[in-house]
Parts: C-alpha cells; structure tokens; sequence
C-alpha cells in the first residue's frame, strides 16, 4: 500500500511538471531565444575581464566568499569559460525563473507573461554577470533557486516551507545578493493577499511564515559556512567586508535603509549606472512615478479595511528595502552593479498593473517597459563593445611587450621576466564612448592592461608561457636599484632591460 501511495505521489508530481511546462513552454522558449538574441555578441565571442580571465580553467577558493555552493556546479558543469555553453545555460536558467515568476504572481495574460521574460533577459545586471562567463551559469542557477524558494513557499506545506529554506540556503550559496529575488517576491505576495484576502489572520500568518523562511534561511546558511570554513581551516576574505556580514547594528541597519530609499533616487536625479543615458533615466521615471500612482489608488480603494491597509502600507515601504536587501546584511557593502538584480521589480510591478487598467491605456504602459527594454539592449551591446575593444587593447599592448622582451640583449628561455607598475599613458588608448558609466565586469583598457591576472592573459590569449615573477617578489631587490630608478617608463627605449638575470619590463615605478 505505502508502494502504491509512493508511485501514485510520484505520478502526481510528474503530472504537475508536465502541466506546468505545457503551460509556460511559450513563454520559456520567448525568453529564452530573445536573450540569445540580445546577448548574442558575448555568446559567440570569447570576451572576458580580470577575473575571468583568472577563472578561464579555474574555479575554486569560493569558500572565503562564503560561496561554496559555487564549489558543488563542477559536479555538473565543466568548470571552464565557455561562452555558448555557460551563456545559454545561463539563460535557461533565467527563462524558467521568468515562468516561475509568473506563477507565482498569478500572471495570466501571455503578453505580460512575455514582458516578465524580457526585462529579465534584457536588464544590464545580466551582461554584467557574462562579463564573469566562467560564474555566469552558476550565478543564474542562484536566481533560479531564490526564486523556487518563494514558488515552495508560496505553497500551504510544511515539507515545502522546509524545502524554501533549503532553496534559499543554497542559493546564498552561491550569491548572497540574490535575497533580494527572494524576500521581494514574498513581500509581493504578501501585498496582493492584502488586496484579496479580507481575513487579517491570514495574512499575518503568512508573514510570520515569509519571515521565518528568510531569518531561518541566513541563519542556517551562516552556520552552515561557519561549520565549512572551521572544516577546511579557512576564514572569511576581507573583500567587501564578508568578515562583517551579518554583524548588525542600530547605525548600520539605519544607514542601510537610507541606503535602499537613496539607491532609487539617484537614478531620477543624476547619471546612475542602471540609466546611463538621459533616455533611460527618463524611461526609469516615468516607470517609478507610474508604480507610485497605482500604489496609492491600491492603497486608496482598500481604505476601507483598515488593519488590512496599515499591513499593505507596510509591505510597500518594504520593499525598496528588500529589493536592495545586501545594504542591510553588510553595512559596508560596495554595491556592485551585478547585485542590483532587484531593481528590476520596479518593471515587474508595473507588469502587475497593466490588466488594472482601462484597454486603451495598456498599449501605452507596455510601450514604455518596451522602449526601456530597447534601451537596455543597445547599451548591453555597447558594454560588450566595450569588451571588445578592452581585449583588442590588451592584446596589441603586450604582443608589443613580448616582442621588446624577447628582443632584449640576453634573453633566453630561462630568463626571469617581472612586468612592473601599472600602465596609464594617453598616447596609446582612448577613452570609452561618451555615454560609457562603469558597470561592475565591464573593463576598459586600463583595466585589462593593468589587470591583477595579466600574466595569464599573457599566457592564454598570446601563447607565451615565460618565466614570470611576480612583482611584490622583486619589490624589495629593485625598489633600490639606480639602474631600475633611471629606467623609463614603458614604451620609451630603454623601459625594457635586463638588470642582473631578470628582464624588467618597467610600466611605471613600484605603486
């Protein structure tokens, strides 16, 4: 009888899988095919930055980040920079979380349905994350997890509740900035109950429940990092204050909520990283004022259910909070460009508006997500038109340095080789297009000539494999030396010599 049970449980559960992809398979196979149309350029390229470049054949030491589910995607997935192969799992993976996304904020119309899967595919966070191709596959399979967590826990079971906690704990795993996916939707969900659910118990129930989900998700996924660390006698690294995460306190969580409310009004008022251009800027405004108008119609129709409109006006001051939640985590935080995932619920939300109101207005309200998307997309490829042009950059400069080292009086196959300093002469590289605002990945040639990971690019992308030292090694021997102090500065003659049985290639003097 328990076999029966089990197999007709089973048979259930496939059931629903097969329903649940006839259903959204348009969608999936929309979302999809438009990402690989818009990512097209770095998916059929090999274009790379400073970590990536490190992480070409290499992916371990993520337990210092606290990411050591990162660690576990090599069971998998080859742990190399493979451009289509990562790329298009990548936005596989960002393709389901759009079907689950929709399910789980009961969207119906297929247009709206497409539009969740185009600012997702489209938003710059994502060429951000294919900047770092060797992570990229990995970082998305994150997002698909922190969204499954809020499908599970949508969901009245206990067994589901547990296994939202397990999803959520994996995918911090992975990438800790991906909470904001998670508590963002909870906090949406909630919203909606407010609107639909007249019985206050209810709800309050349910947020007890969202919250438990995320305290006991950080909680266990801390000590669970805690407990690895201790195991394989490592620590935190001090990058972006990882040490602190998690160590709260009073000044911190309210800097860090100012943090959060500021974070989207710098995109109204000045040149913002995520609306680099006038045009995006104004897209992203127009969007902001939009989301506030129909908040406060929502809010003012369900005036009448007091208890239920003091909690709905709660969760949405929340949000902005939680759609930037690392502010809060880690007060010392640099938000990187590729952790703002979250800012594209600001389009999500007008998404869940659309069918609200009156026929004629809706054509309009999707063209302005359109024309933001469109957008988005031009500047991605200028991103990776930047990449380009930063690798082509980089490749020509030191193919001129191999040639001068190999021309050095002495030089053999043995010889010591230490590139030193950093290059930052306007003769030979110009600035980035006007409308260029960095975002987190994105190098230009300064970046890539000066990368901490130059010798591999060296050894990758040109083919030479010499004999390179480091150049905190020779620091103390040529920091002092008359002959290394009257070099000059690359590509001048004489910025390349041989000083006692090392070729010093001389960038700049020691920083």
């Amino acid at each position: 009888m328990n076999k029966e049970n089990e197999k007709a449980s089973e048979n259930i559960l496939w059931d629903k899988i097969l329903l649940f992809f006839n259903e959204y398979k348009s969608i999936f196979l929309i979302t999809l095919i438009s990402g690989i149309l818009i990512h097209l350029y770095i998916i059929t390229n090999k274009l790379t930055n400073w970590d990536d470049i490190a992480g070409i054949f290499i992916s371990d030491g993520w337990l210092e980040f606290g990411r050591w589910g990162i660690n576990f995607k090599q069971l998998i997935f080859p742990h190399v920079s493979i451009p289509l192969f990562n790329g298009i799992m990548a936005l596989i993976f960002v393709s389901l979380s759009a079907c689950l996304i929709c399910d789980i904020l009961d969207i119906k119309t297929k247009n709206n349905r497409i539009l969740i899967g185009i600012i997702l595919v489209s938003f710059p966070v994502l060429a951000g994350t294919f900047s770092y191709m060797f992570l990229a596959h990995a970082f998305m399979l994150g997002f698909l997890l922190s969204v499954l967590s809020v499908y599970f826990a949508k969901k009245d079971n206990k067994y589901f509740t547990i296994l939202s906690i397990v999803l959520l704990i994996l995918s911090l795993s992975i990438y800790q900035a991906y909470i904001s996916i998670t508590a963002t939707l909870l906090l949406i969900l909630l919203i909606k109950d407010c609107i639909n659910i007249k019985n206050t118990k209810q709800i309050i129930y349910k947020a007890l429940k969202f919250l438990a989900i995320l305290f006991f998700g950080l909680l266990f996924y801390m000590v669970i990092t805690k407990i690895i660390l201790k195991v394989f006698q490592t620590s935190f690294a001090n990058y972006q204050s990882m040490d602190s995460m998690g160590k709260l306190s009073v000044f911190g969580i309210v800097r860090g909520i100012y943090r959060c409310y500021a974070h989207l009004v710098e995109q109204i008022i000045r040149k913002h990283i995520m609306v680099p251009t006038i045009s995006t800027r104004l897209f992203y405004t127009i969007v902001i004022l939009l989301d506030i108008g129909f908040i406060c119609y929502i809010l003012w129709k369900n005036r009448k259910n007091k208890l239920n409109l003091l909690m709905m006006l709660l969760f949405i001051i929340l949000v902005p909070i939680t759609m930037n939640m690392v502010y809060i985590l880690n007060e010392n935080v640099e938000y990187h460009g590729i952790m703002m995932y979250g800012d594209c619920f600001i389009y999500i939300i007008l998404v869940l508006f659309i069918d609200k109101v009156a026929k004629k207005y809706r054509t309009a309200l999707k063209f302005i997500i359109f024309a933001q998307v469109f957008l988005y997309i031009g500047i991605i490829n200028q991103y990776y038109l930047e990449m380009q042009l930063s690798y082509e950059n980089a490749y020509s400069f030191y193919q001129t340095v191999i040639t001068n080292i190999m021309n050095t009086p002495g030089y053999d196959e043995n010889s010591k080789i230490s590139i030193i300093g950093k290059y930052n002469s306007k003769e030979l590289y110009t600035e980035s297009y006007k409308d260029y605002v960095y975002f987190t990945g994105i190098p230009n040639g300064y970046d890539m000539i000066n990368a901490y990971s130059k010798i591999q690019f060296i050894n990758y992308f040109l083919g030479f494999n010499g004999n390179f030292i480091k150049e905190d090694e020779v620091k103390d021997y040529l920091e002092n030396n008359e002959e290394f102090k009257n070099m000059p500065i690359y590509p001048y003659y004489g910025s390349v010599r041989k000083i006692d049985d090392i070729i010093v290639v001389k960038l700049s003097d020691f920083n």
